[in-house]
């Protein structure tokens, strides 16, 4: 089923071959991973539409890095640990990251015209190594002027999204682990509620709320890891489900006697076994570090 794949399905590595790496070392790839999240709470996205743009982007940063980056281990001694891109690479990748934003939102039915996300790419300084904030954007240049250079963008970004469906090989199906974990979620408490025989009380609902909350957050954190992306939706949910629940008995000893009601292997309901389980779990808890 098409919300069960992968976010970064294999067909879409280049040779099979994790990025990670590539990424790890090259500064201006995390900055351009940061930009496009910021950019998304600046035009207020929701959690779907981020989650599509950086599946469409990582599919096509595997085949570019594989034709364009130099990633070899003597290349990275001789530049002290670190790739350093061209100002002509900086120029592809944030435009291909820009039309992953227009093509994201398209994609989720947040649509965006095409001059906010050029704005973005402008306010966010997308080709420069520097680093920008949600927090400091009205501190940056003002949105480029309705003049000539404009149009000749907006020319440049309809030409680049097409380039970019072309790389891709127009494989727009993109997944949501968040919906899998909060299903799974409701699933446990109204299997716990029927070994009660009655509805949680106030403050077992409270811990549970905490535990989705904190799923959720540890769900978002793994855009930035190739690794994690390769995994199915089901073995996400169910991985960042787990480390939540494990991190609010650490952290509230109150919950722990709610927590250890949880007797039975709901991870099974989605096919995971405890094996697959363990592993996701220790990859996504990478990601958030």
């Amino acid at each position: 089923m098409i919300h069960c794949r992968p976010l970064l399905p294999k067909e879409h590595l280049y040779e099979n071959k994790s990025h990670q790496c590539v990424i790890d070392s090259t500064p201006f790839l995390r900055r351009i991973l940061t930009k496009i999240y910021v950019a998304h709470a600046t035009l207020e996205l929701g959690t779907e539409t981020r989650f599509a743009t950086f599946q469409i982007f990582h599919r096509c940063l595997s085949h570019y890095i594989h034709h364009n980056i130099k990633c070899s281990k003597e290349h990275l001694t001789e530049n002290g640990g670190n790739n350093e891109l061209s100002t002509k690479q900086k120029q592809e990748l944030s435009s291909l990251a820009v039309a992953s934003i227009f093509l994201g939102c398209k994609l989720c039915n947040e649509h965006r015209r095409l001059r906010d996300v050029i704005n973005i790419k402008h306010v966010l300084q997308m080709e420069d190594d520097v680093d920008v904030g949600v927090n400091e954007i009205n501190e940056h240049k003002p949105p480029p002027s309705l003049d000539e250079e404009y149009w000749k963008q907006k020319e440049e970004m309809v030409r680049i999204e097409q380039t970019l469906l072309r790389i891709i090989d127009f494989d727009v199906n993109v997944s949501f682990p968040h919906r899998i974990m909060i299903l799974t979620w409701e699933k446990i408490i109204e299997k716990l509620e029927e070994k009660k025989t009655g509805d949680l009380d106030e403050k077992s609902l409270h811990y549970w709320r905490c535990i989705l909350h904190n799923s959720w957050k540890r769900l978002n954190s793994i855009l930035f890891n190739v690794d994690c992306m390769v995994c199915s939706c089901s073995s996400l949910a169910c991985a960042a489900l787990s480390l939540a629940i494990e991190d609010t008995k650490a952290q509230v000893p109150d919950s722990m006697s709610i927590c250890d009601k949880i007797d039975f292997e709901w991870w099974v309901w989605l096919d995971v076994t405890s094996d697959e389980l363990s592993k996701v779990k220790d990859k996504v808890s990478k990601a958030a570090m």
